[in-house]
């Protein structure tokens, strides 16, 4: 039996994975781990090791679960057997999501937030998924689960994000990318640049930013094969 530990994104919960849990075989034991509401990366990080079992754990992490993923092994790295890492390529953010955000915590700290809206879907999507009301819908309530205030604390706590490439090749642990072709937060020539022996990657077709949903059978997969 393969224990597998799972950090979800922005505004996630546990349903973000269940397609890819259904998917999994029988001799993997998926663990959600809910991403902890802090004002900083440090504390998010000690937080997360305080859920983690002691010993080094199999993980996997979606979009800011993977920033997140990709930081715990870097300061914890023999709590770390393997690390895969979905939708997320951990580097700083450009500036223009930077400037984004910031202007989204104006809003909503003076306006209120009253749910995601449906164009910043489809941006993260494929647009074969783009009238896909199933995946649509799950977004529109995991975000709605998660309300303003999960919103304000994540946008706040995780934008100052550091390159951490260069330290995640110098860890010795396998470590492997998975990402859409038509992802617009993570860069396929990016992904395709990155050169370390223990750092591999995949790419799924007609897939956006959200891996779990648009892709669950095929990032299954990748989890089944990885994680041997």
């Amino acid at each position: 039996m393969i224990d597998i530990y799972f950090l979800p994104g922005t505004m996630c919960d546990q349903r973000v994975w269940q397609q890819v849990f259904n998917l999994l075989p029988a001799h993997i034991t998926p663990h959600y781990i809910d991403l902890p509401l802090e004002s900083d990366f440090e504390k998010i990080i000690s937080s997360l090791s305080n859920k983690l079992p002691l010993n080094a754990v199999n993980l996997v992490g979606f979009s800011l679960g993977g920033y997140l993923a990709a930081l715990f092994a870097i300061k914890y790295p023999e709590k770390v057997n393997q690390l895969l890492i979905t939708a997320n390529y951990p580097s700083k953010l450009p500036l223009i999501e930077m400037l984004q955000r910031t202007l989204a915590i104006v809003a909503v700290e003076k306006f209120g937030y009253s749910g995601v809206p449906l164009s910043k879907i489809h941006s993260t999507l494929a647009k074969s998924h783009h009238h896909d009301q199933a995946i649509i819908t799950l977004i529109q309530v995991m975000d709605r689960a998660g309300g303003q205030s999960k919103l304000l604390s994540q946008l706040k706590a995780t934008s100052a994000r550091k390159n951490l490439l260069p330290q995640l090749i110098e860890l010795n642990i396998p470590i492997h990318f998975t990402y859409g072709d038509q992802d617009c937060l993570v860069k396929a020539s990016k992904m395709q640049s990155l050169d370390s022996p223990h750092i591999t990657s995949h790419q799924f077709e007609h897939c956006g930013h959200f891996n779990p949903l648009e892709a669950p059978q095929a990032l299954a997969k990748q989890i089944e094969q990885f994680f041997l």
